[in-house]
């Protein structure tokens, strides 16, 4: 969890010690239109996010709570991986919008669940710059940048 851009490191100890899990394989995490419980950030597994994006450009001034880039970039169904340390639910708490996806363990999975109540203590603790909330939209940011400028011809190899 170190390695979770977002999160500052003074806070991890503390929220492994409450917030640690282990999940069975097959075990649901969210469900699609649904509001998640918590952000999950993933320390061993693989966590699978499957959707579906019947309209792709149907609403482009809110972003859609996904789990997965490729809910942006793609129509109709997909199927993504996430692994250490992808978070899941970031959005939800940053939009307090449902998932387009349904998420669920593909292997067992060590996380950390935290409770959206216990997110907002932490943003109310942790408000000196960059606060966390920014950190958070800047983690996402990335992500989704990345995602377009892997599908730029100029940074694909041998293209």
């Amino acid at each position: 969890m170190l390695s979770v851009p977002w999160l500052s490191r003074d806070v991890v100890p503390q929220l492994l010690n409450c917030f640690y899990q282990y999940l069975k394989e097959g075990e649901l995490l969210v469900e699609k239109n649904n509001m998640h419980d918590c952000v999950f950030i993933i320390c061993s597994g693989i966590v699978r996010v499957s959707g579906c994006n019947e309209e792709p450009w149907a609403n482009p001034v809110q972003l859609a709570n996904s789990d997965s880039t490729r809910f942006y970039f793609c129509e109709g169904a997909f199927q993504d991986y996430l692994v250490a340390p992808d978070s899941l639910g970031l959005l939800g708490f940053l939009t307090s919008r449902p998932s387009v996806c349904q998420c669920a363990c593909e292997t067992d999975v060590e996380m950390c669940c935290i409770p959206m109540e216990e997110m907002t203590t932490l943003v109310e603790q942790l408000p000196e710059a960059p606060n966390l909330v920014y950190r958070m939209w800047f983690s996402v940011a990335i992500r989704i940048g990345l995602a377009v400028l892997v599908k730029q011809k100029r940074y694909q190899v041998g293209l």
